[in-house]
């Protein structure tokens, strides 16, 4: 997790960076309840330095009103819904 928009709460959205070898540096915008599942997990980065300019132009705004069209974490990874 890379940042939370309320440190120390449970709830709430988190961005998250995969790690795997073939997607590593991929920025993700979730939540506690939404982790993991197809079509709840908004790419809002591809490298690390476009995530920072994005975390910086929000501006305090709600992340999920200036989501980038970069699609979902699960699109085309083998066996996700098309």
């Amino acid at each position: 997790m890379i940042a939370q928009d309320a440190p120390g709460a449970t709830g709430g959205q988190l961005v998250v960076v995969d790690l795997h070898p073939e997607r590593v540096g991929r920025c993700y915008l979730t939540a506690w309840d939404s982790f993991g599942l197809v079509g709840e997990m908004p790419v809002v980065a591809l490298p690390m330095a476009e995530l920072l300019g994005w975390l910086l132009c929000l501006r305090g705004d709600n992340p999920m009103d200036h989501l980038p069209d970069l699609g979902d974490a699960y699109d085309a990874l083998p066996g996700s819904p098309d």
